[in-house]
């Protein structure tokens, strides 16, 4: 049986590093910006997203915890409580792999998705 999962959106910060902007951003604000562009262009609210995966090289201050993942989910939101006070099933980890991180992280998500874990994913990285 075939299982089919399909790219609904993709997102930049807007912003490229040379800009007056860029300096003053972290690898947090871009992967926010990115990530919140791409559930824009979904068309996906962020509370729909069950696991988030960050696959990006690049960290400021060389920061390996707290999960970069687990900062991005807090500052967009992705898991609050639904209105009884219950947190619905949500996952956020970083998946560390240089230049195949992000296809690496496709194929978890999908395979998330495969085994029903997760309905939607959110895959995002910050290279500066």
């Amino acid at each position: 049986r075939l299982h089919r999962c399909a790219i609904l959106g993709w997102g930049t910060s807007g912003l490229d590093s040379g800009s007056d902007a860029a300096p003053s951003m972290s690898a947090l604000d871009f992967a926010s910006a990115a990530a919140t562009a791409a559930l824009a262009r979904a068309g996906c609210d962020g509370r729909q997203v069950g696991l988030l995966v960050y696959c990006g090289v690049y960290r400021d201050e060389f920061l390996t915890e707290p999960a970069m993942a687990s900062l991005l989910a807090d500052r967009m939101r992705l898991h609050p409580p639904s209105a009884d006070g219950v947190h619905p099933p949500f996952l956020a980890f970083d998946l560390l792999n240089g230049g195949v991180g992000f296809l690496q992280s496709c194929y978890v998500a999908i395979h998330r998705m495969r085994i029903k874990t997760v309905q939607r994913a959110l895959v995002t990285a910050a290279e500066i």
